[in-house]
C-alpha cells in the first residue's frame, strides 16, 4: 500500500497547485473590494484569547467611507493562500451596512487575514510594505493597541 499513498499522492500534486494559482490572492482582493466598496461602517477589535468573544475591547469605530477605503487602501495580499493558524487572531475587524455586519475579518500574526464566511478557507498574507502601511494606518487613527505583538 505504501507505493500506492505515494503514486496518490504524486498525482495529486498538480491538483494542489491548482487551488493555488497566482490569481487566488487576487481573488481574495476583488471580493475584499466589493465588500469595502458596500460598507458604511468600521469597527476594529483587540482580540482577548483569554477572554470571551463578547468581552473583546472596541478600539476604533468610524462611519466615514473615506477612513474605511482608506484602511483598505493599504492592504496588498501576497498571491498564494496560507494554511490556518490555531489562534483567534490579534484584532477583528467588522463592515457593517447599516445594522447588518457583512464582513468580519480577523487579523493574525499582523500580517494575514482570515476571513470568517469567507470566500476562502484559508488565511492571506499581506506583503511586508502592506503590513508597514496597515500599521501606520492603526497608529494614525490612534487605533495602534490594536497592532499585533508577533
Amino acid at each position: 500500500m505504501r507505493g500506492f499513498t505515494q503514486i496518490a499522492l504524486a498525482a495529486s500534486f498538480p491538483l494542489w497547485l491548482c487551488a493555488c494559482t497566482p490569481d487566488t490572492g487576487s481573488g481574495f482582493t476583488s471580493k475584499l473590494t466589493k465588500q469595502v466598496g458596500s460598507a458604511d461602517r468600521i469597527a476594529i477589535y483587540r482580540v482577548d484569547e483569554s477572554a470571551p468573544t463578547n468581552a473583546e475591547q472596541k478600539v476604533y469605530e468610524s462611519t466615514d467611507r473615506s477612513e474605511i477605503e482608506s484602511l483598505f487602501a493599504t492592504v496588498t495580499l501576497k498571491e498564494r493562500l496560507l494554511p490556518y493558524c490555531k489562534c483567534f487572531g490579534n484584532l477583528r475587524i467588522e463592515l457593517s451596512k447599516g445594522q447588518d455586519v457583512i464582513t468580519e475579518l480577523r487579523l493574525h500574526h499582523g500580517s494575514c487575514f482570515r476571513w470568517k464566511d469567507g470566500p476562502f478557507d484559508k488565511q492571506a498574507k499581506m506583503t511586508d510594505q502592506s503590513r508597514m502601511q496597515f500599521e501606520m494606518w492603526l497608529d494614525d487613527h490612534h487605533a495602534s493597541k490594536a497592532k499585533s505583538d508577533g
